[in-house]
């Protein structure tokens, strides 16, 4: 569901967050959520444990940390 834009915007909506916001994020996946919420705070530490996927998140507000968050 994630892949539809309107989710997404409720969810962001619904967290109220802002430009002044420093977010953490466990499990980015491919970034649906991850990057519009980069596009709305100051940033987002993000946590993602498949190599591939980490790789491919990309925004100056994202800071990605490629490790299993549970260890």
């Amino acid at each position: 569901f994630l892949r539809d834009p309107h989710w997404t915007e409720r969810i962001l909506k619904a967290a109220d967050l802002g430009p002044a916001d420093r977010v953490l994020e466990i499990g980015a996946g491919q970034g649906a959520l991850t990057l519009p919420m980069a596009e709305k705070v100051e940033q987002v530490v993000a946590y993602e444990i498949d190599p591939q996927l980490a790789e491919r998140l990309r925004h100056p507000n994202l800071e990605v940390r490629q490790t299993d968050f549970l260890k």
